[in-house]
């Protein structure tokens, strides 16, 4: 059969050595399904995904960290294809999470602002002393963009997801494709395991099912869990965090026990982004794009399906998360249906394996972060440089001398700087319409606008003036 897509648009653009495609994800699943003869030859794997809501990669010992603060996701690494160099499309959730889910970056999946208050200063207003105005805005998911569990669903699969973010939901989208779905905000992953179980006769029903777990316990409000908490005189909301990643990990501990899943279930793990705690001079996760918020977790367990554990170098981003899984699971998106690359050679040491982290390597990964008035920022990562871009200015990092990126070195290393500048604008020239309706307006609710704020959603519009 032939792997080609069904519809074309114009002529897709290079960035470095990847096509950028104009069809979606749900394209390569119809093709994928049309040469289904041996549907029922064999059951299909169970797939289990776990989405750790900004979860710094770095704060896990097999990523570096000094202390065990997650024995079971540890116990999980060591049994794992670990990516170590893995970015996020943006540094927050709801369009990071959308390309997890889609394969393309936000400018396809038109998803590049969620819950979010908007403090309008009063200067922009009306003058000085005039009164600041308040908005909730958000964007939708593009119809014209199929999610996992859509395509999944399409394929025999149920689909059950949880979410604890109050931006993973219907109001944007996230619910389509998934034949059950609750959100409950920022539920405790004690309470998670509680209603997972309960989701067991179902799970267990016969079908082959995608489960669909958003942690929120690591983001803010930061709480002090014990006995997992340690003062150590450093910064106070790192180490509630810390703590809250080792409550975290007893719970996905034992929703894993409880499922029990075989060899041939593929576990993933993944987080939307990270956190910062006053690398560069703030505590959370708003308008920056360094590492403490742009690294994101990925690794995948699946000995039956041919994933060898290893730590892997390769260069990768959340939009490869999703073609991975549907090849791992025998249902590879075609080439030009994604923005992302199946890693599946990599993760089975397959012959093909080394062309393709060279290509990985070649690849220049895109970051963006959308802010109040059309604040854009941007970031492009390839060949150990990241070079930054934004109203506030430009910035040129080199990340194996900087790996923090504190040291901006944009005037020394202007042939550096000017080819990433040459990739941002080939990205930028898509032009790609996601077919969405644009900033929607949410209805103002002092109980809505209370939760956004104690989860840090809250912005003004002039980034410079603060989280």
């Amino acid at each position: 059969m032939s792997n080609a897509p069904l519809l074309r648009q114009p002529l897709p653009v290079r960035i470095g050595r990847r096509l950028f495609a104009w069809v979606t994800l749900g394209v390569a699943a119809s093709v994928a399904a049309s040469c289904a003869a041996d549907e029922g030859a064999a059951r299909k794997p169970n797939i289990v995904v776990f989405v750790l809501d900004t979860m710094r990669a770095d704060y896990f010992s097999f990523h570096g960290h000094e202390r065990e603060l997650a024995p079971n996701l540890a116990r999980l690494a060591a049994e794992s294809a670990v990516f170590e160099d893995a970015c996020s499309v943006s540094s927050w959730t709801a369009p990071a999470t959308a390309s997890l889910l889609t394969g393309v970056y936000p400018d396809r999946h038109g998803v590049t602002r969620g819950f979010l208050v908007q403090i309008k200063a009063a200067a922009d207003k009306a003058g000085a002393g005039g009164a600041a105005t308040e908005e909730i805005k958000l964007t939708r998911l593009s119809q014209k963009t199929k999610t996992l569990p859509e395509v999944l669903g399409a394929r025999g699969y149920s689909t059950f997801g949880f979410a604890t973010n109050i931006n993973i939901g219907p109001e944007i989208g996230f619910d389509r494709g998934f034949g059950t779905f609750e959100r409950s905000d920022d539920l405790p992953a004690e309470q998670v395991f509680e209603r997972i179980k309960g989701w067991k006769p179902a799970l267990e029903s016969g079908d082959p099912y995608l489960l669909y777990i958003h942690l929120n316990d690591v983001h803010k409000p930061y709480q002090r869990r014990d006995p997992w908490y340690t003062a150590r005189g450093g910064v106070p909301e790192a180490e509630h965090y810390e703590s809250e990643v080792g409550y975290m990990d007893e719970w996905i501990g034992r929703v894993l026990a409880e499922l029990d899943p075989d060899d041939d279930t593929l576990i993933a793990v993944v987080s939307d982004h990270g956190e910062e705690f006053m690398e560069h001079g703030n505590i959370g996760h708003h308008m920056s794009l360094h590492p403490e918020v742009n690294r994101m977790v990925m690794m995948l367990k699946g000995p039956g399906l041919g994933i060898r554990p290893a730590q892997h170098r390769a260069p990768v981003s959340g939009i490869d998360f999703a073609p991975t899984l549907l090849d791992l699971i025998g249902m590879p998106a075609a080439a030009d249906a994604v923005d992302g690359i199946s890693l599946a050679p990599i993760l089975r040491a397959a012959a093909d394996a080394n062309a393709l982290e060279a290509e990985l390597e070649a690849r220049p990964r895109i970051a963006h972060r959308r802010g109040p008035d059309d604040f854009n920022m941007y970031a492009v990562i390839a060949r150990g440089w990241k070079y930054i871009q934004s109203p506030r200015g430009r910035a040129l990092f080199d990340m194996t001398s900087d790996p923090g990126e504190h040291d901006n070195v944009i005037d020394a290393h202007t042939e550096r700087r000017n080819a990433l500048m040459r990739e941002l604008d080939v990205y930028r020239a898509r032009d790609y319409d996601p077919g969405t309706d644009g900033d929607e307006d949410v209805p103002w609710d002092p109980d809505l606008v209370e939760t956004l704020q104690n989860l840090g959603y809250v912005e003004v519009s002039d980034p410079n003036a603060g989280n």
